[in-house]
């Protein structure tokens, strides 16, 4: 029982430490460095964010991102791509969007770099040398996009502290149920031990008394 008990304490603790761990986070992806996507072939611009999640998870949290926003990322040739989208950040223009996201590095799967292209339609992709609109996508990055994607990974940990405090807690609600039926059990196990002493009493006093009637008729036949 004490097992059980020390089962459900540890995997709390797990959930907990995964749920603190994501508040944490929220300070990491903070600054952007220039990088390159490749795209039909073509190395394009980028800019690119390091984040303390697993590409999976980054990966979802994009989505869900954008879905807030009403918009679907498209899976394409590996990038999630959404295209004439508006964002609010980046003035009246519209733009396709191209995200690519991988782990950091084979020793580092729970850290992820995320990168974003922009094009404002067919190769006009945006890059530094466009200063004022590659500036604004940095800032779309760091003050918008990035506290959205950590806002929905901050709702995925939740939802997963949930289920697993749902589960440790229907759990030890079966072991209580469980810990009443053996404890009747046992008082029932208990009063049939005590009627049992009290048959073997019985039953002994009858031996005794069937021994020393024998006794005496034996002693008869012997006279």
């Amino acid at each position: 029982m004490k097992k059980h008990f020390l089962a459900i304490a540890l995997c709390v603790a797990i959930a907990s430490a995964s749920v603190a761990q994501t508040s944490t986070n929220i300070l990491a992806a903070t600054q952007t460095t220039e990088s390159t996507i490749k795209i039909d072939k073509t190395e394009r611009s980028a800019i690119a964010c390091e984040y303390n999640m697993t590409a999976d998870a980054l990966k979802d949290a994009l989505k869900e991102s954008f879905k807030a926003k009403g918009i679907k990322l498209e899976k394409s040739k590996g990038l999630l791509i959404a295209k004439g989208v508006s964002l609010q950040e980046m003035g009246n223009n519209t733009y396709d969007v191209y995200f690519e996201v991988d782990n950091k590095s084979r020793s580092e799967k729970d850290k992820s770099i995320g990168k974003m292209a922009l094009s404002s339609g067919y190769d006009n992709f945006i890059d530094p040398t466009n200063t004022d609109t590659y500036l604004k996508a940095k800032n779309y990055i760091l003050s918008s996009l990035n506290p959205s994607i950590y806002a929905e990974k901050k709702q995925v940990d939740i939802s997963a502290q949930t289920d697993a405090y749902t589960k440790a807690q229907n759990k030890y609600n079966d072991l209580i149920k469980e810990n009443e039926k053996l404890e009747k059990q046992r008082k029932n196990l208990e009063g049939d031990i005590a009627e049992n002493k009290r048959t073997q009493e019985q039953q002994l006093k009858e031996v005794e008394r069937l021994k020393t009637a024998l006794d005496t008729l034996k002693s008869i036949n012997n006279k």
